[in-house]
């Protein structure tokens, strides 16, 4: 009988994280959301934008969850909660760009 082999997915997603083709194909996406007049601008607006809203208020937000539901795993509920609006935003720019 052969032993259990362990789960190959999360250090395959790790690895794809860090790929350099991956990296490029973020590249290719933000060249086709922004206009080249203003890709830099734009570009650093929306990553203002985003850590002013997700980074900023995380530690807050976080706080009044757990006062609010008692739940000490209110903070995961939290970083799913902004990877799923992540996740909508890449796919609605996967199908204007």
């Amino acid at each position: 009988m052969r032993a259990p082999q362990p789960d190959r997915t999360a250090p395959h997603s790790i690895r794809e994280t860090f790929d350099p083709k991956s990296q490029f194909k973020i590249g290719q996406l933000i060249q086709q959301i922004f206009p080249a007049a203003l890709r830099s601008t734009d570009l650093a607006f929306t990553y203002a934008l985003g850590i002013t809203v997700f980074g900023g208020s995380s530690t807050y937000m976080v706080t009044w969850l757990v006062g609010v539901t008692g739940d000490p795993m209110a903070s995961a509920y939290y970083v799913l909660a902004t990877n799923l609006v992540t996740l909508a935003a890449v796919f609605v720019a996967r199908r204007t760009g």
